[in-house]
């Protein structure tokens, strides 16, 4: 999904785990609306590294034991 802040949502209190990653280097940041409140709405977010569009994804952690 496109990476705008209208995607967004606030994460507190909620089971949404989006992120923003970045597919050209894989650094990942917040996905959470509330950290860029000061944003417009239409602000697409780029990757401070290289410059690549950002992604918002849903971050899944799972765990293997042995």
């Amino acid at each position: 999904m496109k990476a705008t802040k209208k995607n967004m949502q606030d994460q507190i209190l909620t089971s949404d785990s989006k992120i923003l990653y970045c597919p050209g280097c894989g650094v990942e940041y917040s996905g959470n609306a509330g950290d860029y409140f000061m944003l417009p709405d239409d602000y697409v977010f780029h990757c401070e590294n290289c410059d690549v569009e950002m992604e918002l994804v849903n971050k899944v952690v799972t765990t293997t034991y042995c």
